[in-house]
């Protein structure tokens, strides 16, 4: 059996058959976790995930001649102690047609506050801990972000049939701004002045992401590849790639991208 977890799924997952050891195996993007791994072999790194109760959590994964596709939630207990809370049994998402692997979909909506983690039976994948949150004083800091493609691409399956299978949702800490322009076009009168041929208001943001673990560099890139992202509820699209700033010591990023919003009608919404 094998395993391949899409940098597109809103959880990092990592084979911990490859976890570091800095004797035969070196950091690479794909095996440090903030829950297993040190950073720099000084200390762990204090960095969780945070998503919001109630709220679905959809992952994806295509797997090689699967012996079980159970996927298996932990959560962190009042004595440390991660105790199994619950089994979740997926739904095969495979297109018609589709050759090699198998693609399953999991979905999990966790009801309390508290820490988890994932696994998979039968397979060393396991997911980073994720912290799941319910108080309004901490929602406000993040940015919800659901995101698909209108195919299938990226290592994801959205699509089987035309039917729409998978959408997935994350959230980062951040906020926005405004960036409302105008796209002008005219012609230079010949003695002086401009005479305008088009002006479109255009409504816009600019959204920037904080303390952005970098092992989430690859999803975040493949998230602003899709072609509907919604950014807390609001349809926008991007013309240019996410600019990323390295918080200086420490394993974490902070990213902007300039947005547009989609379908403006010029109105309030």
């Amino acid at each position: 059996m094998a395993l391949r977890a899409p940098d597109m799924n809103p959880i990092r997952f990592i084979d911990t058959s490859k976890v570091v050891n800095y004797a035969s195996i070196f950091p690479t993007p794909y095996n440090i976790s903030p829950r297993l791994k040190y950073y720099s072999s000084i200390g762990k790194v204090n960095y969780l995930k945070e998503f919001i109760i109630n709220q679905d959590i959809n992952l994806q994964f295509g797997m090689y001649n699967p012996a079980s596709q159970v996927m298996r939630v932990y959560k962190l207990d009042n004595d440390k102690v991660y105790q199994q809370v619950s089994v979740i049994a997926p739904v095969d998402i495979t297109p018609t047609g589709w050759v090699s692997e198998d693609i399953y979909k999991y979905t999990y909506r966790p009801t309390t506050e508290g820490v988890y983690y994932f696994t998979i039976d039968g397979e060393t994948w396991e997911s980073d801990d994720i912290f799941v949150i319910s108080s309004l004083k901490y929602k406000k800091r993040l940015i919800e972000i659901q995101y698909w493609n209108t195919t299938n691409d990226y290592g994801m399956i959205f699509h089987d049939l035309g039917v729409n299978s998978f959408k997935a949702k994350t959230y980062f800490e951040g906020d926005w701004t405004t960036r409302s322009q105008n796209d002008i076009s005219g012609i230079e009168k010949d003695r002086g002045g401009f005479y305008k041929t088009k002006s479109t208001p255009i409504s816009g943001i600019q959204l920037n992401l904080y303390k952005v673990y970098y092992g989430y560099d690859m999803c975040i890139s493949k998230i602003f590849s899709c072609d509907n992202i919604y950014i807390n509820g609001i349809q926008y699209e991007n013309k240019a790639t996410p600019e990323s700033d390295k918080i200086e010591q420490t394993p974490l990023y902070n990213y902007k991208v300039d947005l547009t919003e989609v379908n403006n009608n010029y109105s309030s919404k």
